[in-house]
C-alpha cells in the first residue's frame, strides 16, 4: 500500500491551492490530520470492490495521486465515478495529472466499465479545462456540498471508455 502519510500531504498541499479562497475556510479546516488518514486508509483498504489508486513518484517522493470507485448516484449507473485527481503543487504542469488519470481510466476499461465520472468545482476553471482538454464532456451542473445552508456547486463530466483486450500472457 501507499505511503499513507505522503498520499494525505499532497492531497492536502494541492487542496489548498486549488480550493483555498473559493470554499470557505471552515469547511476546508473541519478534518484533522488524524481525519485525513483515517478517511484515506479506508479508501484504500476499503470494501469498495471496484476501487482503484495510482499514485506516482518524482525522484523517490509520491507527487500525485489518482482514485476511482463505485459509482456515484446519477444517470451514468454502469460508470466508475474518478474521486481524487490530485498532484503536489511543486509537480503540477509536468503531465503527471494526464498520465495518473490515463491509467485509471485504462484500468477501469479493462474492468469493464463503459464510462467514468467524475465532478470539478464550478470555481476550478483550471481543471475544467484540463479534463476537456482530455476530451472529458460537462454533462449536468450538480451540488457538490453544502455548508451553512449555501450549495456549492459543481459539474459533472463523463467519459466514454474503449475496453482493451488483455495482451495474452498478462492479466
Amino acid at each position: 500500500m501507499a505511503d499513507v502519510e505522503a498520499i494525505v500531504a499532497v492531497h492536502t498541499a494541492s487542496r489548498e491551492r486549488a480550493y483555498r479562497g473559493h470554499l470557505p475556510g471552515a469547511l476546508l479546516d473541519q478534518y484533522s490530520l488524524g481525519d485525513r488518514l483515517a478517511f484515506w486508509r479506508r479508501r484504500l483498504v476499503g470494501d469498495d470492490p471496484h476501487a482503484v489508486t495510482w499514485v506516482v513518484t518524482v525522484d523517490g517522493y509520491l507527487a500525485g495521486l489518482c482514485h476511482a470507485g463505485s459509482p456515484q448516484p446519477g444517470p451514468a449507473t454502469d460508470a466508475l465515478h474518478i474521486h481524487a485527481l490530485y498532484v503536489s503543487p511543486n509537480q503540477q504542469g509536468r503531465g503527471l495529472g494526464r498520465q495518473l488519470l490515463g491509467a485509471t481510466t485504462a484500468t477501469v476499461a479493462a474492468a469493464g466499465f463503459a464510462e467514468a465520472t467524475l465532478h470539478v468545482y464550478d470555481f476550478n476553471v483550471p481543471a475544467q479545462r484540463f479534463y476537456e482538454r482530455l476530451g472529458w464532456e460537462r454533462v449536468a451542473t450538480v451540488t457538490l456540498a453544502e455548508w451553512e445552508g449555501r450549495a456549492i456547486t459543481g459539474y459533472r463530466y463523463e467519459l466514454g471508455l474503449v475496453a482493451v483486450p488483455p495482451v495474452a500472457g498478462r492479466p
